[in-house]
């Protein structure tokens, strides 16, 4: 029905008016890349901008183009976050000529971060002169200067406030116009005109902080007056914004007979429902009825004189769908009925479902009443508060089902199960874990070695509130106890905003910090898992040893037999694997103190209590100072240093107690100062001030390091991943003067691409793995050039490679961790480096019971959790992972590994036991069960199977064992 005056009193109670007269509002489209297998980057990261501006705005996986591109008429602005995906074909091409009916008619397509050549090559097709070529950009690289705007008062000029990309245009056709630049002077942004519409292509993307509201409102702001009528006026009110009954009203100055087309779609890719409605010559208001259901409700309307186009609109609403959620809800609770009728009639779960049953009928019943009446604010709130409601029902539901997964497999009535689980296992706390209910935890273990157990604490009727654990010692056969230090902690969880490259999707609460577990604590969500970390000692009597975990709460009090068998041979003290990561001394301060002078505000002892959380795990933790520090003593952590009219002076007193512990904890790497800079040398690096210190430094650390006997173990640290010019000369000076000073000082460099540096330090650590990809041109160059001065080879990585290579982002399996050791020898690599153990993360918002969903392990797109293995706590606490840990038993790996070629090397200058020297071979080129040869990139594949692990782990402990007894 249409009405001609105002009849709803709901409309002339709450309207919300577009303008008067209206300013059009526009339907914005994009695609969104996968980044790498299923990550989905892009997929969220222009939402908040859209609502902000209070534009519809619909987005597509870009392998679903052909959805958008059926509905290509009704869209005004095209701005995908991202275009490019590895793993999908993308049909952008083959909708050319639909692409440049878009743009002819007055679209507008902002082509961001075109940096690769499938967006590049879709681009250039939409026009003559539109050809384009992307390359690195030497200032986006490693820092994000301001742009320089070329254009600044064309509405498609970038704001100010835009950084630099890592990437810039090399070459582009005449068809382009220059809009901003790099501060070198290279095109970053480029304007083309099709038609009415115009064409954006640009290296910017939101790391650059691009776009933002104020630029794609700008934009459109000078667009649209382009496409419309000038001489027509439209005053356009909507109704209240919620759920129920409304209408709009809209009128036209100067009167003019027209035809108003509404079209309506209720849910994402649903039909377009539409219908025509005249316009009256005389000016009078038309009001159209509208009913908004929960769920995305969008209009879009077109103003026609004879026929034309000559003014549209579009506004969505996305209430909460509340009726839909309820019944899905309600089929939750129905389907789980077969699982709660194995519980006895009275089991409190039970009661509990019913209780939500009946819940879940008033939420839907008042749903359907407000959906039926006029909206309004009222309406509005309440149905807010019902869809809040529903939330918490679901959330209740999935801890039901959960524990009574568990309570059907567990024996008798009791308070709480504890489930069997293993630490290469991860356990969501919202969900029920898999694993029996009895039985003893296994752990086997060589002398001085690590190990850990996980098991699992289910509350069986509801939260537990106040739950207590120890730890009974561990016994042998002869009833001596074995004195051995342990640890027990809670498995919390952190959250991420979204997946890591190659994470799975659909999870953002991940099992990774450890917590203490030596008070009493509750368990509110399904389950609970607690964890045990042992560290046999160096000398024991190798058997079996039985010990117990105890658990009381509510009144239950559970013993969980743990039982220890110890090998007989030991893990050497002194550490096999090279290892630098990196710990910053200066972010502790920062952390708790707000300042980088980490010297007065982290007193070593603290700093020292904070690096055994890493030391003790085998983690070969370095220590950094202030890396950013304008003042050329930032070379090493704690060093004293003072300058006398006679030059430099040197108190190695702190700087001893570090490299003293760290030596004494089995550390055979020493990080004893480094050359600052990252991509680029820094500020200070390119002043004779830094030279001049360095050549006092280096005069007094050598006969230092001597006489401490600490030299062989000393390690430099160059300027990091010198890839620009005065990275290079920096790093070639370095190498001249430590050559003259510091002769057998081993110098490391990390990622050196330039040939002049081939053979400069004696420690090489490529990013990645050029020999997973031996065939690779740049790999091809850089394994040849080293090859002839023979480095020692290290390996490292940060927020790359991703899957399928193995990181240690907190959403990848736990294997990964450990995988990347066994990497490290199948490659025979004899060092590791990580950039950051505690680079993220807030102690304020560490509780008792874990991180809040505001501690960050840094931006998903570098990887959750990349650069961060410890988490803050309060008071300068540092906790440690379970990531962490599997670092540990990696490296424990690496160990074995060392260990049965040692023994294997001497047997084999025997020339005895040949059967048993081909088996050692076999093992020791890595079991291909775990990790297998492949021809493909990269060149191996690794099992994410437990068991096929740890299988061959007891093979490589197995022939330790065999090789042992026929050296002795």
């Amino acid at each position: 029905m249409i009405r001609t005056t105002a009849t709803l009193a709901a409309l002339a109670a709450a309207t919300s008016v577009l303008a008067d007269p209206a300013t059009p509002l526009p339907r914005v489209f994009a695609t969104y890349s996968s980044w790498l297998q299923g990550s989905y980057r892009f997929r969220d990261v222009q939402v908040p901008l859209y609502a902000e501006l209070g534009w519809p705005y619909d987005r597509r996986e870009n392998v679903q183009v052909a959805d958008l591109m059926a509905d290509l008429d009704r869209y005004d602005l095209f701005l995908p976050p991202s275009l490019y995906n590895y793993d999908h074909a993308q049909p952008f091409e083959q909708y050319t000529d639909r692409w440049r009916g878009f743009l002819e008619r007055g679209g507008v397509i902002v082509a961001l971060d075109a940096n690769y050549g499938q967006m590049i090559g879709w681009v250039t097709r939409l026009g003559e002169g539109l050809e384009l070529q992307s390359t690195q950009c030497p200032e986006g690289m490693k820092g994000h200067p301001p742009l320089k705007l070329v254009a600044p008062g064309d509405p498609a000029a970038p704001p100010p406030t835009a950084k630099t990309p890592w990437a810039h245009f090399a070459s582009y056709g005449k068809g382009w116009k220059v809009l901003a630049t790099c501060p070198e002077g290279n095109a970053v942004c480029l304007r083309a005109d099709i038609g009415k519409g115009i064409l954006v292509a640009t290296n910017l993307y939101d790391d650059a902080d691009f776009p933002t509201a104020e630029y794609v409102n700008k934009l459109w702001q000078a667009q649209w007056p382009r496409l419309m009528d000038h001489d027509l006026s439209v005053a356009l009110t909507q109704g209240p914004e919620g759920v129920g009954r409304k209408a709009y009203r809209l009128s036209l100055t100067p009167p003019t007979a027209a035809t108003l087309v509404c079209e309506r779609r209720r849910g994402e890719g649903a039909t377009w429902e539409a219908n025509t409605v005249p316009l009256p010559a005389d000016g009078q208001p038309v009001e159209v009825p509208l009913l908004t259901r929960g769920g995305r409700n969008e209009v879009r309307l077109e103003v026609r004189v004879d026929g034309v186009r000559r003014w549209w609109t579009s506004w969505a609403e996305t209430p909460p769908d509340v009726l839909r959620e309820a019944a899905a809800l309600r089929a939750r609770l129905e389907g789980d009925q077969v699982l709660l009728t194995k519980l006895p009639a009275d089991h409190p779960l039970r009661q509990q479902a019913d209780e939500l049953s009946k819940a879940e009928a008033a939420v839907s019943r008042e749903a359907g009443q407000l959906v039926a009446g006029d909206a309004g604010p009222a309406i509005a709130q309440r149905w807010q508060g019902l869809a809040e409601q529903l939330t918490g029902l679901g959330q209740q539901l999935r801890t039901v089902t959960a524990r009574a997964t568990v309570a059907a497999r567990a024996d008798g009535d009791r308070a709480f199960a504890v489930v069997r689980s293993a630490p290469l296992e991860k356990v969501f706390r919202d969900e029920a874990p898999a694993g029996p209910t009895a039985g003893e935890v296994q752990l086997t273990a060589a002398r001085n070695e690590g190990e850990s157990a996980q098991v699992v604490l289910v509350p069986l009727r509801g939260d537990l509130v106040e739950v207590r654990v120890h730890l009974e010692p561990f016994v042998g056969a002869n009833g001596k106890r074995l004195e051995m230090d342990a640890a027990l902690h809670r498995v919390c969880y952190v959250h991420t905003d979204a997946p890591s490259a190659g994470a799975p999707a659909g999870r953002d609460w991940w099992p990774d910090p450890l917590l203490p577990a030596d008070k009493p604590f509750a368990v509110k969500h399904v389950c609970q898992p607690l964890w045990v970390d042992l560290w046999t000692p160096p000398e024991a009597g190798a058997g079996d040893y039985t010990g117990s975990l105890v658990i009381e709460a509510a009144g239950q009090t559970e013993r969980v037999p743990l039982r220890l068998h110890l090998l007989d041979f030991a893990l050497p003290h002194e550490h096999s694997l090279r290892q630098v990561f990196a710990f910053r001394a200066s972010q502790i301060t920062q952390r708790y103190n707000g300042q980088a002078d980490y010297k007065t505000a982290t007193p070593i002892e603290t700093y020292l209590r904070m690096m055994d959380v890493c030391l003790k795990r085998r983690v070969g933790v370095q220590t950094f100072g202030w890396e950013g520090s304008p003042d050329p003593v930032s070379a090493m952590a704690y060093m004293g240093e003072t300058m006398t009219p006679t030059g430099w002076e040197f108190d190695f007193t702190q700087a001893d107690r570090l490299w003293q512990h760290q030596f004494d904890s089995g550390l055979r790497t020493l990080f004893v100062g480094f050359t600052p800079g990252c991509g680029s040398a820094s500020p200070l690096v390119q002043t004779e001030e830094y030279w001049t210190f360095l050549e006092a430094y280096l005069k007094a650390l050598v006969p230092h390091l001597k006489a401490k006997g600490w030299f062989d173990s000393a390690v430099w640290y160059m300027v990091d991943e010198c890839w620009q010019e005065d990275a290079v000369q920096a790093n070639l000076r370095l190498a001249k003067l430590m050559d003259e000073l510091a002769p057998g000082l081993k110098r490391l460099m990390t990622a050196p691409r330039d040939p002049r540096l081939h053979g400069k330090s004696q420690i090489w650590v490529p990013g990645g793995l050029p020999e997973a990809d031996p065939e690779n041109a740049d790999n091809k160059r850089l394994l040849e050039g080293w090859a002839p001065f023979a480095p020692e080879r290290w390996w490292y990585i940060c927020c790359g490679p991703t899957h399928p290579y193995p990181n240690f982002f907190a959403d990848y399996s736990t294997l990964d961790p450990r995988m990347v050791f066994w990497l490290t020898w199948k490659y025979h690599k004899s060092g590791f480096l990580y950039w950051g153990v505690e680079y993220h993360g807030d102690p304020k918002e560490m509780t008792a019971d874990g991180p809040t969903d505001k501690y960050t392990l840094g931006p998903a797109n570098m990887g959750n959790g990349d650069g961060t293995l410890c988490y803050w706590g309060p008071n300068q606490e540092f906790y440690p992972s379970i990531r962490l840990n599997a670092i540990r038993d990696g490296i424990e790996d690496y160990e074995y590994f060392a260990l049965a070629r040692a023994l294997a090397d001497e047997l084999e200058k025997k020339g005895q036991t040949p059967e048993l020297m081909s088996r050692a071979r076999k093992l020791l080129a890595v079991d291909e069960r775990v990790l297998k040869t492949t021809a493909g990139v990269p060149n191996f594949k690794y099992s994410l199977d437990p068991q096929t692990l740890l299988s061959a782990r007891d093979d490589l402990a197995k022939l330790i064992l065999d090789l042992s007894r026929f050296g002795r």
